[in-house]
Order: C-alpha cells, then sequence, then structure tokens
C-alpha cells in the first residue's frame, strides 16, 4: 500500500512543480511510474491477474474457461511469438494500457501531470488496470479514437481505425457508438445539468429501481450475439455484490465525491458544448442513476474516464485555482482512502491490488 501513497504524493508535487508551466520530462517521468507499478506487479496483485497468466499459457483452455474477443487473442499471440513468458506478457500489457491513455493525455489535455494524478485518484481508473487487462487496452484505444473524431481537423479513417481495435479488444465499448456519432447535436443548458446530477445521485443512493433486474434483461438478450453476448451476459449473472458494496452509505461514500467534483465543474465550466465534456456528463449521469449495480461502472467508464482531461480543462484558467487546487486534492484524497480502505474489509468484494508485490527477486 505504501507504494501507491508514495506514486500519490510524487504525482501531487509534480503536478504542483508544473502548475504554470508544463515540464514533458516530469510528465513521460510521471507515466513512467504509473507503468512500472503496473507492469512488474506480481501475480497475485489485481483480482483477474491470475487468469490472464493462466490464459496465457493455456491459451486452449480460455479466459476462466470462456472465449475472449479476437484481438486479444491476437495480441497474446504475437506476445508469445516474442517471448513466451508470462510476466513479459504482464508488463507489455501494462505498456500499452499506459501509454494509450497517456498519448490521449497529451494530445487533449492542458495539465498533463494532473490528469495522471487524476487518473489514480478518481474512482478506480488505475486501480481497475491491475484487473481489467483487456478492458484498459480498449480504453486506451477508444480514447485515441476520440482524439481523432473531435479534433478541429478531425480524422476519420484514424477514428474508425482506434475505434474497430478498442471493440477487436473489449466488445463493452459498442453501446458507446450512437452516443458519440451524435453527441455534438446534444445541447445542455447548466440549470439542466446540475438537476440530472442531483437526481441521478438521489436515484442511484436510494436504488429506487432495480437495476440487476433489467441489466440482466438487456445483457441476456445481447447473449445471442455469440462473443459479445458472452462478454454482456458474463457482467449480468456473475457479479450480484453483497448488501455491504450496495448499501446506502457505501454509495453514498463512495459517488458522493466525485458528484460534487462534477457540480463544481460544471459551475466553472466556459464550453460546456465541449463534446469531451457533454460525453463525461452523461457518463457522470449514468454512473449514479445505476451506482447499485456496481459492474455496470464497466460500461459508462468509458465516459466517466473522461473526467481526467475535461477537468483540468476547466480549471486552468480559474483566478482561484490556488486555493481550489487544495481543496481539489482534499476530496481526491478522501476518494483514495476509501478505495485503499476497501481493501482491507472482508465484507466488500472485488479488485484487489493491497499488498503490492512485484515479480522480480
Amino acid at each position: 500500500m505504501l507504494i501507491y501513497i508514495a506514486l500519490i504524493i510524487i504525482l501531487i508535487i509534480f503536478s504542483l512543480l508544473t502548475l504554470e508551466e508544463e515540464n514533458y520530462i516530469l510528465y513521460i517521468a510521471s507515466t513512467i511510474f504509473l507503468f512500472l507499478i503496473l507492469g512488474f506487479r506480481n501475480e497475485n496483485v489485481g483480482t483477474d491477474t491470475i487468469y490472464y497468466l493462466k490464459f496465457f499459457n493455456n491459451p486452449q483452455y480460455g479466459y476462466h474457461g470462456d472465449s475472449v474477443e479476437f484481438g486479444y487473442e491476437y495480441f497474446q499471440f504475437l506476445v508469445k511469438k516474442f517471448w513466451d513468458n508470462k510476466y513479459f506478457y504482464l508488463t507489455i500489457n501494462a505498456f500499452v494500457s499506459i501509454f494509450t491513455l497517456a498519448f490521449f493525455i497529451k494530445k487533449t489535455s492542458p495539465h498533463k501531470i494532473l490528469s495522471l494524478l487524476l487518473f489514480v485518484l478518481v474512482n478506480q481508473y488505475y486501480f481497475l488496470y491491475f484487473s481489467a487487462m483487456r478492458q484498459s487496452v480498449a480504453i486506451g484505444l477508444f480514447l485515441i479514437s476520440l482524439y481523432y473524431l473531435f479534433k478541429k481537423d478531425k480524422n476519420l479513417p484514424a477514428f474508425s481505425l482506434f475505434y474497430f481495435l478498442a471493440f477487436l479488444f473489449h466488445t463493452t465499448v459498442i453501446w458507446t457508438l450512437p452516443i458519440i456519432l451524435v453527441v455534438r447535436k446534444i445541447h445542455f443548458k447548466k440549470s439542466y445539468i446540475y438537476i440530472l446530477l442531483s437526481l441521478s445521485f438521489v436515484i442511484g443512493v436510494l436504488k429506487v429501481l432495480d437495476y440487476f433486474s433489467y441489466f440482466t434483461l438487456i445483457f441476456n438478450t445481447l447473449s445471442i450475439s455469440g462473443n459479445m453476448g458472452e462478454r454482456y451476459d458474463g457482467y449480468a449473472l456473475g457479479e450480484k455484490f453483497n448488501d455491504y458494496d450496495t448499501s446506502t452509505i457505501r454509495l453514498i461514500k463512495d459517488y458522493f465525491p466525485i458528484y460534487l467534483l462534477a457540480m463544481i465543474a460544471t459551475y466553472y465550466a466556459r464550453n460546456i458544448e465541449s463534446p469531451l465534456y457533454k460525453l463525461f456528463i452523461i457518463g457522470m449521469i449514468l454512473s449514479q442513476f445505476i451506482m447499485s449495480y456496481p459492474m455496470s461502472f464497466r460500461l459508462v467508464l468509458y465516459f466517466v474516464i473522461l473526467g481526467i482531461v475535461v477537468l483540468p480543462k476547466i480549471f486552468q484558467n480559474l483566478n482561484s485555482k490556488y486555493w481550489i487546487y487544495p481543496f481539489f486534492i482534499f476530496i481526491l484524497f478522501y476518494k483514495t482512502y476509501l478505495i485503499l480502505d476497501g481493501q482491507f474489509i472482508e465484507r466488500s468484494k472485488g479488485n484487489i491490488y493491497v499488498p503490492y508485490d512485484i515479480y522480480i527477486d
């Protein structure tokens, strides 16, 4: 656990040092720190790590006995051809995951190290990468596709290529396509955003609707389509979390800090027509509506993670940033405390990454 705390402190120091002027060397160093911790972890760090390593060693048996997306199978095949070593495979997977994300941050964030800090502190983005090895690659490819779609000189071939590659690594990304294609035509008013964020938070905390039943119905319907269906169907059948994970107190503790950040960001936002901002807000609203069904976060993650570049863009021009920044960090530290503290609660299920260990003797 100390290594995670040390990483956070380093990122905070580097972020403060580059508050007025970006330093590309510190950004590269920060990215390498993230990669090294992720890429050289042992097989017991991250709940699903050991299953991916077993899959690498015995691909004929599949992942948990199931087939996976073609893109990831071929990626694994190429790694094995180069060096048939499970730890090399683990390191390469981490390299692709972290550096595709870093490319997106470099192209879209005005405060790159702050974006890396948010990646570690907000929700469980970085810590999810310790387990979700396929989806972490898909997320990086998906984010690059968004960069090519929304940059000034839009590059549709590049968007199509990276989005298709993301789909080949994790088919859950496909649900985002209709939204990202029409998001420029979606228009918000700040008053509506405040209402939708607050309403979705209250509905989610009170567990007004039985989302587990709805998601089971949707995922089972999708199961008619082979591999994609198996992927969605697994979310519906395999992850009925216990009462502690979905208790009202736990949901408030987990979601209120991020809800508060989204409200503050909306208040200070100058351009609410930005596609990335709108996708982030859509992701926030959806994630709060369905917070009582924890595995649903794996679906809305594609949009919610955009906060790591949206928030720095909003806060970069504030005259009051020197008092907002500590407040901002305090909220995120509180959120990180909840994440790390949850590792020691036996009643809780989910991704396990404490204690940390490396595979090098």
